[in-house]
């Protein structure tokens, strides 16, 4: 079952390179629903970490939670989708543009399903990688200077900032392999809780700062949000729903990997990173926030102040947790609905 989740993502690939445009907009969302349907079944049964595909892949309750976004709203997506292509063919866009559009975002989900279930943090950097390549090419959709100038901010600072993350999976793994030697088995998430304390603890407080600005700009954590508003508000509404409600959560969970290693080897000094960078974000998110005039970069500062919440709850620990880990979800609905209201006002009004 856990296999499905990442098997029909691929398959929904597949397929978008050679189906037809409305052909593809029934296969998607009866894919959607078929996802949705088996995250909610593996969601009711989970009682405990599940790891499959070799041990490549696990389950854990905060991925789980990530999981159940992701599939929820992606369906909600792929409803909104079917009429939006059809919508927008009927209106003179080319079948061909839309083509690109369902390989893309088939490309989109399939990296964040592999990311987000990763036990192998080089799987999981991958994976994250590729969301990049794939969320590039839909937030210039549009083809206007507005966009390509909002795609080339988001790819020259995303870029830099995961290579900042690759850069901390590199200093995590020269430490593990002083226990596992070098090996797969120093990449993977669950070897390394289990190493603990045998870790060098100056190493893995490295490996987590350089994890929480580099993957922290692909948050959007403030000051390295500067490609947020603009790749937010310049992507179609669908584009944009998936942006704000699951890719920054997908991001975030990179950070939240490198924080739970060191809290299981009794490092407990990342959390005041984590509360400084979420209030630090919630506060300039805030001021943003009053000065805008367009709803979509309006929604942008919004998920911003919303992933600073979430951050400021797992640095404060305890029941904040539980607090973070709900808002992930409501945050991503919530936002996801705005994005593609959003997108039939713009169709009705032109104006933003």
């Amino acid at each position: 079952m856990y296999e499905l989740v990442l098997a029909l993502p691929a398959i929904a690939l597949i397929i978008s390179v050679f189906a037809d445009v409305l052909l593809m907009s029934y296969l998607q969302l009866g894919i959607s629903i078929l996802v949705f349907s088996i995250v909610i079944a593996i969601a009711m049964s989970f009682n405990s970490i599940t790891v499959f595909l070799g041990g490549f892949f696990f389950v854990d309750y905060i991925n789980l939670v990530i999981l159940i976004t992701v599939s929820t709203l992606e369906l909600f997506v792929a409803f909104y989708s079917f009429g939006y292509v059809r919508t927008e063919i009927a209106g003179g866009v080319s079948k061909r543009k839309f083509k690109f559009y369902y390989f893309w975002k088939n490309l989109f989900i399939f990296s964040m399903m592999v990311s987000i279930l990763s036990n192998n943090l080089g799987i999981y950097w991958t994976g994250l990688e590729a969301t990049t390549l794939a969320t590039a090419l839909l937030v210039s959709f549009n083809r206007t200077k507005e966009s390509f100038e909002a795609t080339w901010k988001y790819v020259i600072m995303c870029s830099v900032g995961i290579a900042i993350g690759l850069f901390a999976i590199v200093i995590l793994y020269f430490t593990t392999s002083q226990v596992y030697g070098e090996s797969l088995q120093s990449l993977s998430f669950i070897n390394i809780m289990q190493a603990g304390a045998k870790l060098d603890k100056n190493f893995l407080m490295l490996a987590f700062l350089l994890a929480l600005v580099g993957f922290g700009t692909k948050v959007g954590f403030a000051p390295m949000h500067n490609w947020l508003p603009d790749a937010h508000s310049q992507g179609p509404s669908p584009v944009s729903a998936l942006l704000s409600g699951v890719l920054l959560n997908t991001a975030l969970l990179g950070i939240l990997r490198f924080y739970q290693i060191n809290g299981a080897s009794g490092i407990y000094y990342p959390r005041y990173f984590l509360i400084g960078f979420g209030f630090f974000t919630i506060l300039v998110s805030a001021f943003s926030v009053i000065k805008q005039t367009d709803y979509k970069r309006l929604f942008a500062f919004s998920s911003m102040e919303n992933m600073g919440i979430i951050a400021l709850g797992f640095g404060i620990g305890g029941i904040a947790v539980i607090g973070s880990l709900l808002q992930i979800f409501f945050h991503a609905l919530n936002k996801g609905l705005l994005f593609l209201s959003s997108g039939n006002v713009l169709a009705a009004t032109h104006e933003r």
